[in-house]
């Protein structure tokens, strides 16, 4: 299976991107953001899934592992292929995804082409059970380290990076010092 590719962009379509990497060019579906932050001749670096159904073989790249966690689980709920999930991806990110299914968000969802309210629904029961409780993970909930999160949100950190760092920070410090136990936590 490819796991990731490494290569020059040579072609760029709606959704999809050529990757030459060592003189084969391998076809990638892509989030929008992908299509819209790199150009042809730039070097990527792209976590893939190979998704194979009788008979499909497409290749799916993402920016990070979090992208493609996330595709993984939206193409394991009942109804959602992969297109509909690259359009999950394309509308938000990760992270997003992740706070919607915390918060039982439909609209995130059903505002993609071909996910109705039924299919949102089922999106976000079957990914909460699937992610585990999210609301032991997300201590942004917490209002005294949400502003901690943010903090490390603006210095370039993902959401999810950022509540890790936090776990284990007593609540009750000032900002500033959940923001320096925060950073050593990020071996900073």
């Amino acid at each position: 299976m490819i796991g990731s590719l490494h290569g020059t962009i040579s072609h760029k379509s709606e959704g999809t991107i050529i990757v030459l990497v060592d003189g084969v060019g391998y076809s990638v579906v892509v989030p929008v953001s992908i299509i819209s932050n790199y150009s042809v001749g730039e070097e990527i670096e792209l976590f893939t899934h190979l998704y194979v159904r009788e008979d499909v073989f497409e290749l799916y790249g993402f920016s990070d592992l979090e992208g493609m966690e996330i595709f993984k689980l939206l193409i394991s709920v009942s109804g959602v292929g992969p297109k509909t999930a690259m359009g999950v991806l394309s509308q938000a990110l990760p992270e997003e995804i992740r706070d919607a299914v915390a918060k039982a968000d439909k609209p995130v969802f059903s505002a993609v082409s071909g996910i109705g309210k039924k299919t949102a629904g089922r999106i976000i029961l079957e990914l909460q059970s699937k992610l585990g409780e999210l609301e032991e993970l997300d201590l942004s909930r917490e209002p005294e380290k949400e502003e901690t999160v943010e903090a490390l949100r603006n210095l370039g950190y993902k959401k999810s990076e950022a509540i890790e760092a936090l776990k284990d920070v007593d609540s009750s410090l000032p900002t500033e010092e959940q923001l320096q136990e925060a950073l050593k936590n990020l071996g900073r």
